[in-house]
């Protein structure tokens, strides 16, 4: 509250809400994420990759991450992603000491990437969930539970330090709020960010 009235005595605008969601990998969730590993959708099959994209998906991951609509933990969204894109977000992951884990579903036989999930994984018992996107004319068919699920299990699989998983929500994506807790995360902690305008 004593935050709020600061902003509003300075005129600044609220622009967005944040909630942090967290997920503990034993106990509990993981049987929510075996479940739902367990039901994959008809039609689709998952690739996965960590570190680089492979270069014969590249080009259908740079255009699948164009549709994304929502800024992913805080940061502005690239408005017509390229492969080039693709490759320099994994060289910033590189430097950061950061290994991008991510799966992808694709339709039936098909070659182009209709929906992925992305995971930061580090030298660390935690690590950070980035976007989770479905191409509008793929949603409602249960990929993006799906997907994040094949991805959180196989991270934990695969690296066994790994205990717990953060991921940083626009409190206005009803959407993301919803796969998130599906899959067990729970939110703890709130911030709003505002905006000044320059005189």
């Amino acid at each position: 509250m004593a935050g709020e009235r600061f902003a509003a005595e300075l005129g600044a605008e609220l622009v967005g809400e944040t909630v942090r969601n967290r997920l503990r990998l034993a106990g509990p969730a993981r049987a929510v994420l075996e479940s739902a590993v367990a039901r994959p959708v008809p039609g689709y099959r998952l690739v996965s990759w960590h570190g680089p994209c492979p270069d014969d998906l590249v080009e259908s991951y740079a255009r699948a991450w164009s549709a994304l609509e929502e800024r992913v933990n805080g940061q502005a969204r690239v408005r017509r992603p390229s492969a080039d894109d693709v490759r320099a977000r994994e060289a910033e992951a590189e430097r950061a000491g950061h290994l991008p884990h991510v799966v992808a579903a694709m339709p039936g036989q098909g070659a182009e990437i209709v929906a992925y999930s992305t995971l930061f994984v580090r030298d660390s018992p935690m690590a950070d969930a980035g976007e989770t996107l479905v191409l509008p004319r793929h949603r409602r068919r249960g990929l993006a539970t799906w997907l994040k699920a094949a991805l959180l299990l196989g991270a934990a699989r695969e690296n066994g330090r790994l205990q717990l998983v953060q991921v940083f929500d626009d409190s206005a994506n009803t959407a993301v709020l919803a796969l998130d807790e599906r899959l067990g995360f729970e939110a703890d902690s709130h911030w709003s960010t505002y905006a000044l305008k320059a005189a």
